[in-house]
């Protein structure tokens, strides 16, 4: 899903098997996120958001595990 078109959020499905969602969101539409955020909220899985870098990825799995 690239996040750019607003007709992605309504046709992709979380898997229930999901552990954790890592959302890297430099360029994501406003409603992809909103979906996103409902449905994870919905199934219980935790959402970790973060720019493209491997910094900022790091940094917020760290977080998320403390």
């Amino acid at each position: 899903m690239s996040g750019r078109k607003a007709a992605e959020e309504r046709r992709k499905r979380i898997p229930k098997k999901v552990d954790l969602i890592l959302v890297l969101c430099d360029y994501l539409n406003h409603n992809t996120l909103k979906g996103l955020k409902k449905q994870a909220k919905k199934d219980g899985i935790p959402l970790i958001f973060s720019r493209r870098s491997l910094g900022h990825i790091i940094r917020a799995l760290e977080q998320w595990e403390t």
